[in-house]
C-alpha cells in the first residue's frame, strides 16, 4: 500500500484523537494545517492544536501537558503544534447603502448588533434571490435555533443606527440551528453557521470593493490566499488559508454568560491566517464572504470559497474560521445566481410545455448540468458558439442579473429559449432548426439586454447581426458559422 499524503495522514490523525485533544485545558480548535514556527507558517503539514493561551509545561496540571505527535495511517506518526489564538468569540458587529449591496453591515431589529451581508444566492424552494449569512447574524444570543418572532433586518444594523422602518431591507428567511450549552465539555455540534434572508428593496449583486457574487464557487484548499469585505474591516486581502478539516468550539453567549457550539467538522471549516500580522477581520465582520483571489472561470468574478463567522488570534483577527461555503450553501438549501437564473427560466419553460412533465428539482438541476457541458465542450471549439461561450463566460454576472431583476428581459428569455430547452438531449437540441419565430425572439432579448446594460449594447448587437443569416439552420451548424465579426476586426 502506498504511504498517505501528508495531508491525508494529518486529517486522518485529527480526527481519530479529536474527542481526547478537545478535553486538555484552553483547547477549543483542532484542524490539518502547517505548522507554524515563530510566528510564520512553515510547509510541513501537521495537526494544528488552538488553544487560549500557552503554558510552560509546569504550570499545566498533571495530564495537561498536549502530544508532540499522534498517530496515523500505516503507522505513521504527525507531529503537534500548539497555536496560541487568544479568546475565540464571535465577530459582532457603517453606511446606509440603497441599493444594497454584499459586504455591508446588517442586523436584527430584535438587539442592537451588527454583523455583514455576505452577497446573494438563489433559494432552491422557490427560485427567489436572497441575501446569505451567519445564523449568529439573524438570531439571538438567547436562542440560536430559531428566528426571533421579529423577523425584520436593517440595513445598517441597529448598532450602526439602522432603526427605523425605512431602514428595513427584508426578512430572515430560514437558517441551520445550533444548539448551545453551558460547557465546553457538552458543546453540540453544528456543521455550519448559516442563514437566509429575504430583500425586499433595491440591490445590486456587487460585494463592495470586490465583485460580483455568489456567481462561482471554489475550493477552500491549504496555502490559497483569500479576501474578504466585511462591515468593520471593510476589503481586506492579507489572507491565506492554513488549516483545514477545522472543529471549533465558540462561545455563542456573551462573556458575562457564554454558552458554546462546536462548528465545523469533516470538510466545514477551515482557518485563515493574517499574512502580514495585521487582523484580517474583527467583530462585525461575522456573514462575510471569503474570496479566491485567483479570478475563477468566469472572468469578471473571483470563486467564493467560504463564509467567516468567528475569530481569534494575537492580536485579535488575525486568526479566523470559516464555512466551507459549498458546505454552508448545501445545509442552507441555496445555490448560485447564475444556476438560479438558468433554473427559474426552466421552471418556467416547464410550466407551459412538456418540461412541465419533468419539473422536478432533480430533472432541472440535470438540464442545468447539461447546459453547462453544452457550453464548455461544444460552444467552445467553434467559431460562432465560441463567441458565445466567451461572451457568457465573460459577462455571465450581468446577463443573470438583468434576467433575474428585470420582468420584460425574463419573459424575453423564456420565448427565445422554450423551444430549445424543451428538448430531451443535447443532440436533438443541435439538431432543431432556427426557425423565423426563434429569430425575432432571440433579437428582442438580445435588445432588451443591451437596453438594461449599455455597456454591453456594441458585443449583443453584433450577435444580433449574427443572427439575421440563422434562419432555416440547425442548431449546430449555426454554431459552427463564421464567428460575429468584432469592433477591431471591422475597422
Amino acid at each position: 500500500m502506498s504511504k498517505p499524503s501528508p495531508i491525508a495522514a494529518a486529517m486522518f490523525a485529527q480526527e481519530a484523537h479529536n474527542k481526547e485533544l478537545f478535553r486538555y485545558p484552553n483547547v477549543v480548535a483542532t484542524a490539518t494545517g502547517f505548522r507554524q514556527s515563530r510566528g510564520k507558517f512553515t510547509d510541513e503539514v501537521v495537526v494544528q492544536v488552538h488553544v487560549l493561551r500557552k503554558f510552560a509545561a509546569a504550570d499545566l496540571p498533571d495530564g495537561g501537558v498536549l502530544p508532540k505527535e499522534l498517530a496515523s495511517l500505516e503507522g505513521e506518526r504527525v507531529r503537534v503544534d500548539v497555536i496560541d489564538v487568544g479568546f475565540v468569540q464571535l465577530t459582532q458587529d457603517t453606511t446606509r447603502y440603497r441599493p444594497v449591496q454584499g459586504g455591508c453591515s446588517i442586523g436584527s431589529l430584535t438587539s442592537v448588533n451588527a454583523g455583514t451581508l455576505g452577497g446573494w444566492v438563489v433559494d432552491n424552494t422557490d427560485d427567489q434571490i436572497v441575501f446569505i449569512t451567519n445564523n449568529h447574524v439573524l438570531t439571538s444570543s438567547a436562542n440560536r435555533t430559531v428566528i426571533p418572532a421579529d423577523a425584520r433586518i436593517v440595513q445598517p444594523g441597529q448598532l450602526d443606527g439602522g432603526t427605523t422602518a425605512s431602514d428595513v431591507i427584508g426578512s430572515s428567511k430560514r437558517i441551520v440551528g445550533i444548539a448551545t450549552s453551558t460547557s465546553t465539555a457538552t458543546a453540540p455540534s453544528t456543521a455550519v453557521d448559516v442563514g437566509i434572508g429575504t430583500i425586499t428593496v433595491d440591490r445590486n449583486d456587487q460585494v463592495l470593493g470586490i465583485g460580483p457574487a455568489v456567481y462561482e464557487t471554489g475550493t477552500a484548499a491549504l496555502g490559497l490566499n483569500v479576501q474578504k469585505r466585511g462591515r468593520t474591516t471593510q476589503l481586506t486581502t492579507n489572507g491565506r488559508i492554513t488549516a483545514i478539516n477545522t472543529t471549533i468550539v465558540v462561545n455563542y453567549g456573551t462573556t458575562a454568560s457564554p454558552v458554546y457550539a462546536s462548528i465545523g467538522g469533516t470538510g466545514n471549516a477551515y482557518t485563515i491566517s493574517s499574512t502580514d500580522g495585521n487582523a484580517f477581520i474583527l467583530r462585525g465582520d461575522s456573514g462575510s464572504l471569503i474570496f479566491s483571489q485567483t479570478r475563477g472561470t468566469l472572468a469578471s468574478t473571483f470563486p467564493v470559497v467560504g463564509l467567516q463567522f468567528a475569530g481569534g488570534g494575537t492580536p485579535f483577527g488575525s486568526t479566523c474560521y470559516a464555512c466551507n461555503i459549498d458546505a454552508a450553501m448545501n445545509a442552507i438549501n441555496v445555490t448560485t445566481l447564475c444556476n438560479g437564473a438558468v433554473r427559474a427560466l426552466l421552471r418556467g419553460i416547464g410550466g407551459t410545455s412538456t418540461l412541465a412533465a419533468a419539473s422536478s428539482t432533480d430533472a432541472v438541476d440535470k438540464k442545468v448540468r447539461d447546459l453547462k457541458k453544452l457550453r464548455d465542450k461544444v460552444l467552445g471549439g467553434t467559431p460562432f458558439g465560441g463567441a458565445v461561450a466567451k461572451l457568457i463566460q465573460g459577462k455571465a454576472p450581468e446577463l443573470s442579473y438583468v434576467i433575474h431583476d428585470d420582468e420584460h428581459a425574463f419573459a424575453l428569455a423564456m420565448r427565445a429559449m422554450g423551444p430549445w430547452m424543451e428538448a430531451n438531449t443535447t443532440r436533438e437540441m443541435m439538431a432543431r432548426t432556427v426557425d423565423q419565430e426563434s429569430v425575432e425572439a432571440f433579437g428582442a432579448l438580445l435588445d432588451r439586454l443591451a437596453e438594461k446594460a449599455p455597456h454591453m449594447a456594441t458585443e449583443l448587437q453584433l450577435f444580433k447581426g449574427g443572427l439575421a443569416h440563422a434562419h432555416g439552420k440547425t442548431l449546430a451548424s449555426l454554431i459552427e458559422s463564421a464567428a460575429p465579426a468584432t469592433e477591431s476586426s471591422k475597422a
